[in-house]
């Protein structure tokens, strides 16, 4: 978050998707790499947004999901508020200022511009 301070463009927004199925919203604060012997394992801390209570999560008229940055969770105070979370277990968002509603932020999904669908790939044998 420090790096896009000052930034027209941001990289910190990102969405941790539950295996209940709720989506997690939160800015990126830090990246922590711990290097093993033969392996990396790459830690994101984040800041995590109320998503359980209209006053940290609403969906407008125009299905547009928005997340307001004041109604934070997991704040550290008790032992099960982990603020970590394993790169490989979010997505990157964006997160725009609602210029009708004073202190939301619009959630934007895109693809990142790398990723390629390349579709199924085929087996030895020619089926799928």
């Amino acid at each position: 978050m420090s790096r896009d301070a000052g930034r027209l463009t941001q990289n910190s927004g990102i969405v941790n998707i539950a295996e209940d199925g709720v989506n997690y919203y939160g800015r990126l604060s830090d990246i922590i790499e711990l290097s093993y012997i033969e392996y990396k394992v790459v830690l994101f801390k984040c800041d995590w947004y109320d998503v359980h209570h209209r006053v940290g999560l609403q969906k407008d008229d125009f299905g547009f999901t928005l997340v307001n940055f004041s109604r934070k969770i997991h704040t550290g105070k008790k032992m099960e508020h982990d603020p970590f979370v394993f790169s490989s277990q979010v997505e990157q968002v964006f997160y725009v200022e609602d210029p009708k509603a004073k202190g939301w932020n619009v959630v934007v999904r895109v693809k990142p511009r790398d990723l390629f669908d390349m579709g199924d790939e085929l087996s030895s044998d020619g089926t799928d």
